[in-house]
Order: C-alpha cells, then sequence, then structure tokens
C-alpha cells in the first residue's frame, strides 16, 4: 500500500471526511518528511503515517515518530519484536 499513497490520496481521502494515511513502507526518511511536509500544506485535519514494523528499520520507525501525528499506526511486528519496546526509544 505504501507506493500506492502519496499527499494527493492522503488529502483527498481526508477531505471526504475519512482518516488518511500515508503507507511509508519502502520510503527512506528524507521522503518521508518531504510527503508529510506536502500533506501539511494541503490540509489541517488530522492523517498519520502507517509503517509495517516487520519492513521498517530504526530510522524510519524514528522519522515516523519524528512527525508527532495524532495519529499513527503500526503493524505486523515480527514475532520477536515487542511493540513498546520498539516505541521506547523514541518516547
Amino acid at each position: 500500500m505504501a507506493s500506492g499513497t502519496a499527499a494527493d490520496l492522503v488529502d483527498a481521502v481526508s477531505n471526504a471526511g475519512e482518516l488518511g494515511i500515508l503507507g511509508v513502507r519502502g520510503r527512506n526518511p528524507a521522503e518521508i518528511r518531504q510527503q508529510t511536509s506536502r500533506i501539511r500544506a494541503l490540509m489541517a485535519v488530522p492523517f498519520g503515517p502507517n509503517i509495517l514494523l516487520f519492513y521498517g528499520d530504526e530510522a524510519t520507525v524514528g522519522t515516523v515518530l519524528a512527525q508527532r501525528r495524532a495519529v499513527a499506526a503500526f503493524a505486523w511486528p515480527t514475532a520477536d519484536q515487542s511493540l513498546p519496546e520498539v516505541l521506547v526509544v523514541y518516547l
């Protein structure tokens, strides 16, 4: 889904009254920041990033959390990942 989402789609979904989500799988930190900035420029309603933890690395998770969104979706950790342990590094 990440490659299928971008700022314009998040904006359209949010403007239709739903919660726009930006998939970040496969995006580098610079692209995550760029897309997030573009979304903020397009709209003032809530939106959030989505990260698949089994694909995520520390830089990606850190970038997602640094965006300080009201909502963030984290899915599919690996069997040895503890979500609280992953997130506590950044909180």
